[in-house]
């Protein structure tokens, strides 16, 4: 990056390494060469050749993978952008972001541009705490069990002697029950999807 700053973007246009949205579809290499024509490249996450492409090595280096010949693209399919905690402590912030890996072998890890970080849910805290909603006292039937009072085989050699016809549970009071089921796939907001598009030269 440091020799990158060296070369200046003109007035007005976007520096070599921007990111932006583009609302059109890339479904194919035509749609691929059209973009590159006009110095953008698809965030896919394909390696590129350093020679090739040397002024957005310059700025990517291996931020995002790579290896002596070669680097790697962003990948932002299917992702969401995040911006680097930059030793920055200020709230809220990524309390994760040491255990963030590379995207890529060679790629940044921890809070560096380029690193990678998997899906998570919060543990809810309060007074927005998950629970259930609290019931009264109540009793569950407990089936096949003697009604009488006489002496009862239940294991082998060994006799139970049930006193009264209870077929009943004792009765609870009000209690909260942990959620473990339910839920979706993954925690996000509303969101609609665009291709994400990286800027590697000035358009002639």
């Amino acid at each position: 990056m440091a020799n990158a700053q060296n070369k200046v973007a003109a007035p007005g246009v976007a520096p070599i390494g921007t990111i932006v949205p583009f609302a059109g579809p890339i479904s194919g290499d035509t749609d691929i060469q059209w973009l590159k024509n006009q110095g953008w490249l698809y965030c896919d996450g394909r390696p590129l050749a350093k020679r090739d492409y040397i002024d957005l090595f310059l700025v990517l280096g291996n931020n995002y993978g790579g290896d002596l010949a070669n680097f790697n693209l962003p990948d932002f399919r299917g992702r969401f952008q995040r911006g680097t905690q930059n030793r920055s402590m200020a709230t809220p912030s990524d309390p994760d972001s040491a255990l963030r890996v590379a995207s890529n072998p060679g790629g940044n890890i921890g809070d560096n541009v380029g690193s990678l970080q998997g899906y998570a849910t919060a543990v809810a805290k309060s007074p927005k705490s998950f629970a259930t909603n609290t019931t009264g006292e109540h009793t569950h039937s407990v089936a096949h069990v003697p009604i009488s009072n006489n002496a009862y085989a239940i294991a082998g050699s060994h006799y139970g002697l049930w006193t009264n016809h209870l077929t009943t549970t004792s009765a609870s009071g009000k209690h909260f029950h942990t959620v473990n089921g339910g839920g979706d796939k993954e925690t996000r907001s509303i969101n609609k999807y665009v291709n994400f598009i990286i800027k590697y030269k000035d358009a002639v």
